[in-house]
């Protein structure tokens, strides 16, 4: 199987394409960025090789690339995306499969399975939302197999410096640390495990022509919580400096149920927290 990656320099990606490279019957072919091909140009579709499936990664991710430059941001998410099912259609592929995002605003009830009402609150989860919307009627209208993982909190090595992790451990050697809010809590899932699953969507026969699975790990962290595991395993002592602070979009408590992605993809999550963050403070 030829299998296209777009987004394959960003954090899953540069975990995912070697995973699925150790696999004897697929042939990987990566785009890491707009560098090599730009996905927002309509031109891309014929710049694009051949394949029988592709991981569409590629775009902007997070919520602070929105606040911004929203014009870029949603450009890019939109036509990449766009462009990745006109692409998908001439080529007719087998199977795309879409890394999406948590659309389920303030949870009715926790865990938050794939049947919650969606509610996206800020600009970010709002184009994962159209995206998903593009790549559904794409499917149905021309018949590829559609797999999509709305990924929770996914964090491991080479994070974008805005995201809370990375912003922590950055501060970590110095006098302070500087945070917003210690109570919000979390569901995060290590890149490695993200990457297995991606790899379980491509492999595993799909149930229905749209599949929709939530990738987390089950567990939720607070800020707080997160921050103490991070000083132990760090061993630093700096002066905790709480600001209070909250989006307006943020919500008290994520945290997924990941039985659909364990039933029908096999998939399980395989790094606790505290292992993943140790690993973090030794990277």
């Amino acid at each position: 199987m030829r299998v296209l990656v777009t987004g394959a320099g960003g954090l899953i990606g540069r975990t995912l394409v070697p995973l699925l490279q150790k696999q004897p019957e697929l042939n990987v072919i990566s785009i890491k960025g707009r560098s090599e091909i730009d996905l927002s140009d309509p031109v891309c579709i014929k710049q694009l090789p051949d394949s029988d499936a592709v991981i569409h990664l590629a775009g902007i991710v997070g919520v602070t690339p929105f606040d911004q430059d929203p014009l870029n941001s949603w450009t890019i998410n939109l036509l990449s995306t766009l462009h990745i099912c006109e692409y998908a259609r001439l080529k007719q592929i087998q199977k795309l499969i879409l890394a999406s995002s948590y659309l389920y605003g303030p949870p009715q009830y926790r865990p938050i399975d794939e049947q919650h009402p969606l509610a996206p609150t800020h600009a970010y989860q709002r184009s994962k939302y159209l995206s998903e919307q593009v790549c559904e009627q794409y499917a149905h209208n021309h018949t590829f197999q559609l797999q999509i993982l709305r990924l929770f909190n996914v964090y491991g090595p080479n994070q974008d410096a805005n995201m809370l992790i990375p912003s922590i451990l950055a501060q970590l050697n110095q006098a302070e640390v500087r945070l917003r809010d210690p109570y919000p809590r979390r569901d995060y899932v290590h890149v490695r495990d993200v990457a297995q699953a991606f790899l379980a969507a491509l492999t595993t026969p799909s149930p229905n022509p749209v599949n929709i699975y939530n990738i987390g790990s089950g567990s939720s962290y607070s800020v707080a919580e997160l921050l103490d595991i991070l000083l132990t395993q760090c061993q630093h002592h700096p002066e905790i400096i709480w600001g209070h602070q909250r989006r307006p979009s943020d919500v008290d408590e994520v945290l997924a149920d990941i039985s659909k992605a364990r039933r029908e993809l096999s998939w399980e999550p395989q790094v606790p927290l505290q292992e993943g963050l140790k690993e973090l403070c030794a990277f």
